[in-house]
Order: C-alpha cells, then sequence, then structure tokens
C-alpha cells in the first residue's frame, strides 16, 4: 500500500468522525517481521483546530488508532471506540500503551464539560451497539463515577 492511499484511508476516517483535515506534518512507516513490508503507516496531521495522530494497517485497509486533540474548545475529542476501533471496553491497551495515554486526557477532558454538553456528546456519538466490545452503558458508568 502506496501512502497515498493509507493518507485517504485516514481522510474518510476523520470525516466520518467530524474532524476536519487540513494537512499531514509528518509519516512515519513501522515495517513488519523478516520481509520489511509497510505494516502501518503513522500520520501526524494538522487539523485547523488541533492534532490527531492516525494509524492505517496495510493489511487491512484500515484505521487501527485515531487520536484527536482539538486546541479549539467547542471541538469534541473522538470516543474511546472512535480512537480505537474495533477494540473492546476492557481491551488491555486502555491501561498501558497508547490507549492509556488518549483514555486519561480523553476522561480529564470529559471532566469539563457541562452536564448540557454531555448530553450532545453522548447524543453525537453514541455507544456502538455491537455487543462483543461491551460500550453498551458506557456514558451511564462514567456519569456516575464522575459524580
Amino acid at each position: 500500500m502506496k501512502s497515498a492511499f493509507a493518507i485517504d484511508i485516514a481522510k474518510k476516517y476523520a470525516a466520518e468522525w467530524g474532524v476536519s483535515w487540513h494537512r499531514v506534518t509528518s509519516t512515519r512507516t513501522i515495517r513488519s517481521g523478516w520481509s520489511f513490508a509497510v505494516s502501518v503507516y503513522e500520520f501526524q496531521i494538522e487539523t485547523g483546530n488541533g492534532t490527531a495522530i492516525a494509524e492505517v494497517d496495510t493489511q487491512l485497509s484500515s484505521v487501527q488508532r485515531f487520536e484527536y486533540y482539538p486546541s479549539n474548545p467547542t471541538c469534541f475529542m473522538v470516543p474511546l471506540w472512535a480512537a480505537y476501533p474495533g477494540r473492546w471496553r476492557h481491551w488491555g491497551g486502555w491501561r498501558q500503551s497508547y490507549g492509556e495515554y488518549y483514555k486519561c486526557r480523553w476522561f480529564a477532558w470529559w471532566q469539563t464539560l457541562s452536564d448540557e454538553m454531555k448530553v450532545v456528546y453522548q447524543n453525537r456519538y453514541p455507544e456502538p451497539e455491537d455487543e462483543d466490545l461491551s460500550w453498551q452503558g458506557f456514558y451511564k458508568l462514567i456519569v456516575q463515577s464522575s459524580r
């Protein structure tokens, strides 16, 4: 997979979650095994309203990581299930690695939202219905735990 194709995949994903895209500021490749083929492209992105990091898996032709850090207080961070698509709520990466950092930043950001903005956020980003990912009841849990 060429980097231009991976960028197109990441741009489409950003658009699905309402994140604008201005330009890629850096690209990193992760190579796999003995073939040294590119297995993942990682892009640092300037959005105009903050920064994002996207990782595209070349074997699956899909985004495996999309962290968004808005600098504009009117913009929302993407929910955890959008930042790490396909990861379930009890994934080990939430307690280590990149996932832990994003989860901690997301929860700190969530605490700054007013009750009204939390409702707007929940309506904009409903919990995934896929029972295998265990996200049902996520908002109820975090609202209760923040009281």
